[in-house]
């Protein structure tokens, strides 16, 4: 995700936590907790000015009724920009921007052809990618959240030169082999290719796995993203899911697939070990930016890199009732920091 994303997010966060949309999660946490509404509308905008968290994290990670010991343990958005600004230098940071730059770093975990059609003078290149794939997605080479991905079916395609001119116009200028989930992830949700997002913090040298979320397609998009529709939820070390997956757009729980109906709650992630090791080597190839949020889809044959976020998300492994304790990630980024992050 490119600074400029970053930045135009924020701002969206800033407007999507006007009154309306305080009061909407107010009466969200109020029908969950029974806590008056008037007393959470007005601790959603104590939460907002001391602890940069809004109306849907304070809804999502369960504070209202939280004791103040609890939120404390919260990563917030001034805490994360901290440490991309820290310890993700910003020119090596645009490798990991451009989707292209980032396969030519990272090919040797990709496991899968691709194509730049900046680099074709023409469309010949492009017939001859079509030619070999049963299916492909196309994707801007700089954006972020699912935006602009089409999954395309070779078969079906009338004129190839047609689509090239579309995809010049457009600015889709990557085409990528299309992933093959593994059976028992097409079990979970079979239109799109539910990827992990597998975050790793390096520390003097040594590579740490933070945290894994799964997050999974609903209905007949083409992508897992949260921003797109998706759910998502947290991983256990083991691979297992002991918790429900949440909307990405409204932070509502769902204990089975909306689409397929599989339980979430038992679900074991095939290759969970192999997975998080994948990220811990790719994370000693760019060390300069140490702290990554990759995403990983796991295949017949074990699991490839999908791509590398140099902004990752702190939200979603924070999300209510995902572990015993009820805390947010803050205690385990500053054991790994070894002090606390200072705004």
């Amino acid at each position: 995700m490119s600074m400029g994303s970053t930045l135009h997010g924020i701002a969206s966060r800033a407007k999507a936590s006007g009154p309306g949309r305080m009061l909407r999660y107010a009466r969200a946490s109020h029908e969950r907790t029974g806590i008056p509404t008037a007393i959470l509308f007005a601790d959603i905008g104590l939460c907002k000015a001391r602890r940069d968290i809004g109306p849907m994290e304070y809804y999502g990670y369960g504070f209202a009724g939280k004791p103040s010991k609890l939120r404390d343990t919260y990563m917030t958005t001034k805490m994360n920009l901290t440490l991309v600004r820290e310890f993700n230098d910003y020119e090596k940071r645009k490798r990991f921007e451009d989707k292209v730059a980032f396969l030519e770093d990272f090919s040797v975990f990709s496991g899968r052809d691709w194509i730049d059609l900046r680099t074709s003078p023409d469309s010949e290149k492009l017939h001859s990618f079509l030619r070999s794939h049963e299916f492909v997605f196309v994707k801007p080479t700089d954006d972020f959240g699912g935006h602009g991905i089409e999954r395309i079916e070779t078969a079906k395609i009338a004129d190839a030169t047609e689509l090239y001119r579309r995809l010049v116009v457009e600015g889709k200028m990557l085409l990528e082999e299309a992933i093959e989930p593994h059976p028992e992830m097409c079990r979970i949700s079979p239109n799109a290719v539910s990827t992990l997002r597998i975050c790793t913090f390096r520390r003097d040298g040594k590579p740490h796995h933070m945290y894994t979320v799964l997050r999974v397609g609903v209905g007949d998009a083409a992508v897992d993203n949260a921003t797109s529709g998706g759910l998502f939820g947290p991983v256990d070390d083991d691979g297992i899911l002991r918790c429900p997956l949440y909307s990405g757009t409204e932070g509502t729980p769902y204990l089975a697939h909306p689409t397929t109906g599989v339980v979430f709650d038992g679900f074991e992630i095939p290759m969970m070990k192999q997975a998080v090791e994948l990220c811990l080597e790719a994370s000693g190839v760019v060390p300069e930016v140490a702290y990554v949020g990759w995403d990983i889809a796991i295949t017949p044959t074990g699991p490839v890199l999908v791509e590398g976020n140099p902004i990752p998300g702190f939200d979603m492994p924070q999300w209510r009732n995902q572990s015993p304790e009820d805390v947010g990630m803050l205690p385990k980024f500053e054991q790994v920091l070894g002090r606390k992050i200072m705004l």
